[in-house]
C-alpha cells in the first residue's frame, strides 16, 4: 500500500488526494512533474526546483521504499517499494500529459567499496524496467563507477571539471545524446574525499556545490548528486535534445541496437 507525504512530510495523505493535490498544482501554476525514482532525501530534487531560476523548473514527486526519507525530501513524497512496480499515480500523471524528467538513482551499495565490503542488490535492472515503461521526453539513470558494466553506454562526471571541492566521479545512462567530464584532478588534491566522515558539515555542503545551510547531513551530502551534475544534464539535454539514443531506457529502443545515435527532426 502506498503511503503519499506532502510538504516535507508534514502532511501525510492517500496517493489519490496525492494525484489531485499535483494536477491542481499544474492547473494553478503550469509548472512540469519530474518523477524522482529512490528518490531519497531529495537532492536531486533541490536542483531540479532551484534549476528554475535559470531554466523552466520542476515540481518532483520523489518515490521511496524508505518513509523517513519524507522528512527531508522537498517535493511530494510517496513511500513505495519500486521492486513491485510502478505506483498507479505514475501512470496517472503521465496520462494527464504534465511529466516532463524522469529520474532514478537506484541504491549503489552493490557496487560501492564500503570498507572494502559491496553488499546490497543491484536494482539497475528494475530501474531500466520502470523507466522504460514511462513516456517522457528526459529520462536519466545515474550510479556510481563500480556500476559501470550494469549501464547502457554512461556518461561519467568528475567533480573537479565542475571546480567543486570532491572527485566524486559519477555515471549517468541517458535516453537523449549526453557527454561525459574530463577528469580534471587539482594538483593538490581534491579539498575532500567522499569518505570523509571529519569534514565540517557545511564545508562538505559547500565542497559537493550545496548552499551551506541546505539542511543536509554529511551522510547525506555523501550520497547526494552535486546539483553541477543534474544541471549539466539538463543544459546538455536543451542543446541535444533532438538527437536520442536508444539504450534500454528509451522505449524506441529497436531490437538488437545498442546505444544507436538517431536524429529527431533535423540537426540539433
Amino acid at each position: 500500500m502506498a503511503v503519499a507525504i506532502d510538504d516535507c512530510g508534514r502532511t501525510h495523505t492517500d496517493a489519490q488526494s496525492l494525484r489531485e493535490r499535483i494536477l491542481a498544482d499544474y492547473d494553478d501554476h503550469q509548472v512540469p512533474l519530474a518523477i524522482d525514482l529512490f528518490c531519497g532525501v531529495g537532492g536531486v530534487a533541490r536542483t531540479l526546483h532551484s534549476y528554475g531560476h535559470r531554466g523552466p523548473g520542476w515540481e518532483t514527486l520523489g518515490i521511496d521504499v524508505d518513509g523517513s526519507k519524507a522528512d527531508t525530501y522537498p517535493g511530494h513524497f510517496l513511500e513505495w517499494d519500486l521492486e513491485e512496480g510502478l505506483p498507479e499515480i505514475v501512470d496517472e500523471l503521465v496520462a494527464a500529459g504534465i511529466v516532463d524528467v524522469i529520474w532514478a538513482s537506484p541504491p549503489c551499495q552493490f557496487a560501492t567499496n564500503v570498507q572494502f565490503r559491496r553488499d546490497g542488490k543491484n536494482l539497475i535492472p528494475v530501474a531500466r524496467d520502470l523507466l522504460s515503461s514511462i513516456a517522457a521526453p528526459v529520462k536519466i539513470i545515474e550510479n556510481v563507477t563500480g556500476a559501470e558494466e550494469h549501464l547502457e553506454n554512461p556518461v561519467k562526471f568528475c567533480g573537479g571539471a565542475f571546480g567543486l571541492g570532491v572527485q566524486k566521479h559519477r555515471l549517468f545512462e541517458t535516453n537523449f545524446f549526453a557527454h561525459g567530464t574530463d577528469c580534471e584532478h587539482p594538483s593538490g588534491g581534491f579539498e575532500y574525499c567522499i569518505g570523509d566522515r571529519e569534514a565540517p558539515v557545511e564545508s562538505y555542503r559547500a565542497a559537493h556545490g550545496f548552499r551551506p545551510d541546505v539542511g543536509l547531513t554529511t551522510k547525506e551530502v555523501r550520497e547526494a548528486i552535486p546539483p553541477a551534475y543534474v544541471e549539466e544534464l539538463l543544459r546538455q539535454h536543451a542543446k541535444y535534445g533532438r538527437v536520442s539514443v536508444s539504450p534500454a531506457t528509451d522505449q524506441a529502443k529497436r531490437p538488437g541496437t545498442r546505444g544507436v545515435i538517431s536524429e529527431v527532426g533535423g540537426s540539433p
